[in-house]
């Protein structure tokens, strides 16, 4: 090959959170099904929530050592509720990742349950429309849902039905 050298950037980290937040804003424009999407949501959560715990050490300490009338040292980006900021993160709104987040928890369960098809059901319904995996977990009966549920989540699930066979026959 005659390659006797290789660039390369060290990078040292505070900590493994710091690390994990640098890959994952690395991968932020990779394509991803929204699966995907909320394993790292899932990350971004423990991040986040670590973050919010040490500005809010940061403010009780700046306070306590009669720095009152100094600024807070929150950085304004993250400011915020968890969720809506881990929506962000993941190239989403909260409403949708508040869906999304409903729905995978349903999977993991289905999961822990040895119940792979349906977790493998729900999953493909996930990565094709998040309202749809929302109105089927919530009715907490993957085999028995288009029975057990009512008309308007019926259409949701029957269009996201559609769009699937669609989409298989391309």
């Amino acid at each position: 090959m005659g390659i006797k050298e290789i660039p390369y950037e060290r990078i040292e980290f505070k900590d493994e959170n710091e690390e994990l937040e640098r890959l994952l804003l690395e991968n932020f424009y990779r394509e991803k099904t929204f699966v995907q999407k909320m394993k790292e949501a899932e990350l971004w959560e423990d991040i986040v929530r670590i973050k919010a715990e040490e500005r809010r050490l940061a403010n009780l300490k700046q306070n306590t050592e009669g720095d009152i009338g100094l600024p807070r040292k929150n950085t304004k980006n993250e400011q915020g509720k968890t969720s809506d900021i881990v929506a962000e993160k993941i190239g989403t709104s909260g409403k949708t990742y508040a869906r999304a987040k409903s729905a995978f928890k349903e999977i993991k369960r289905l999961e822990s349950e040895g119940k792979e098809q349906d977790a493998k059901f729900l999953i493909t319904i996930l990565n094709e429309n998040v309202r749809g995996a929302k109105d089927i977990a919530k009715s907490n009966k993957i085999s028995h849902t288009l029975i057990q549920t009512n008309i308007p989540q019926l259409i949701s699930i029957l269009l996201v039905i559609l769009h699937l066979v669609k989409k298989l026959k391309n």
